[in-house]
């Protein structure tokens, strides 16, 4: 029997029940299937890290060295040079983060007569000026790309581009505006065309004369025991390669296609001196019109996680006087990279304003002669 009685207060209220699980009902048939996605962004610099690692030989022990690129210098640190002594250091340098352009500065910081002893004053009257550096001969050189054949191997070979050459004075003079230094991982990175320039000379080298079509000049030489062992020249045309014959050896000095430079005999093996050869033949080569290799200006830059080698030679000869007795040399070798992207004209540090994204080391050096034997 129903209920007749049931107010309208009841029924609203069931209704009002009625209602509620409707729409409950009705939340739960509109769930549809559905996924959501969230991102976040960050924005962090790019890092551009120059590191530097050296390994030096001296009259060829080796005797020092950085392995870990984190105290870039002295590089050379000699106080007790004689006459004869020779030293080598190979420079390794990579780059940390981003490509960047690499560049080589040098400066002589010090050329002094140190402490004057005896044996120096009866032979040398410039007390304010010391010979060290012009007494010295120095040579330095793209010497190939760690884990190749013969890169960084301490020694200068056949094929490697020399940079600069000739007395320590100038070879620092030459690197004090900076080079942009080339990628030697690339296949074009230097000139390698090369064409024979007139005849062969068959006479040792004398200042002013000329060879080569008479487009290379002799501009000054280098003797030990009164030989000729080498040259200064300067071109009219792009030189690219001088081969010299000392002996029954021939050394070959290789170039960027420059227009003047340094070329030397080969070494006498065996010679705890380190003489060379006299001059007896010498052969010079142009660089060729067509040769699309190279462009003067160390190309594109340098990929980051390749480690390349620069050499750094020295030697005073052994016929050198009293003269440098006690004298000091101290100069720097600088090293900058900046970073390639947004950036197709680099400034050289060390003729310009610095860039942007950049990093740079510098390694010192202090040669000293003795005051005796």
């Amino acid at each position: 029997m129903t209920d007749d009685n049931i107010t309208r207060r009841t029924v609203l209220g069931g209704l009002g029940a009625l209602g509620v699980g409707a729409a409950m009902s009705g939340t739960g048939a509109l769930a549809y299937l559905h996924d959501s996605e969230s991102t976040s962004s960050s924005v962090t610099a790019g890092t551009l890290d120059l590191e530097i690692t050296w390994d030096e030989y001296y009259n060829g022990e080796r005797v020092d060295g950085e392995p870990d690129g984190d105290h870039p210098g002295p590089v050379f640190d000699l106080p007790d040079v004689k006459p004869g002594d020779h030293g080598e250091a190979t420079i390794c340098l990579s780059i940390d983060g981003n490509p960047g352009y690499v560049f080589m500065g040098g400066e002589l910081t010090e050329n002094s007569e140190g402490d004057r002893p005896e044996p120096e004053r009866k032979v040398d009257d410039t007390p304010d000026v010391g010979e060290l550096a012009d007494d010295i001969w120095a040579r330095v050189w793209y010497d190939g790309v760690e884990g190749e054949d013969d890169g960084g191997n301490n020694e200068y070979d056949d094929g490697e581009v020399q940079i600069a050459a000739g007395t320590l004075s100038e070879v620092l003079d030459e690197l004090s505006n900076g080079i942009r230094l080339a990628d030697q991982t690339s296949s074009n990175a230097f000139h390698d065309d090369c064409t024979q320039l007139g005849d062969q000379r068959n006479e040792v080298p004398k200042v002013g004369e000329t060879m080569g079509d008479g487009k290379v000049e002799f501009t000054g030489l280098y003797k030990e025991g009164g030989s000729v062992v080498g040259f200064d020249w300067e071109s009219d045309v792009p030189i690219c390669k001088i081969e010299v014959d000392g002996g029954n050896e021939t050394e070959t000095t290789t170039y960027d296609c420059e227009t003047s430079g340094t070329a030397y005999a080969p070494l006498q093996p065996q010679n705890q001196n380190r003489t060379r050869y006299p001059v007896t033949h010498v052969r010079v080569y142009e660089c060729a019109e067509d040769d699309g290799d190279g462009d003067g200006d160390g190309g594109d830059g340098w990929e980051p996680d390749t480690t390349q080698c620069l050499g750094f030679q020295w030697h005073l000869p052994a016929d050198v006087g009293n003269e440098i007795q006690g004298d000091e040399v101290a100069f720097d070798l600088k090293f900058y990279a900046e970073q390639t992207r947004h950036n197709d004209d680099p400034d050289n540090p060390y003729g310009g304003d610095d860039g942007d994204e950049s990093d740079s080391t510098t390694s010192s050096t202090t040669t000293t002669t003795s005051d005796g034997d």
